[in-house]
């Protein structure tokens, strides 16, 4: 998610971000959304060569935030119509 080259966890409970240190240990990042999702994807929305994420609830709502490098995301976009997003990569 931050671009260094080591694994980050993503979870889609209150879009949580463990960041790899690279030493084996993770710091936490919360706040992408203001809410739970169901389920979480990421993928290069907006082809800037960065993971932004997808959210997606059981309701049908569904939400992305695009990836500013170095952990910054944009502004939150809550949109029904991205719901066509997933699944056509």
């Amino acid at each position: 998610m931050d671009g260094d080259g080591d694994g980050d966890i993503l979870g889609a409970y209150n879009a949580l971000i463990l960041e790899n240190d690279g030493s084996g240990s993770f710091v936490e990042h919360q706040g992408l959304l203001d809410a739970n999702a169901d389920k979480v994807r990421c993928e290069d929305v907006d082809l800037d060569g960065m993971l932004d994420v997808l959210f997606y609830g059981e309701n049908g709502d569904a939400a992305y935030v695009l990836n500013q490098g170095a952990l910054s995301f944009s502004t939150r976009i809550r949109d029904p119509g991205s719901l066509l997003i997933f699944g056509t990569r």
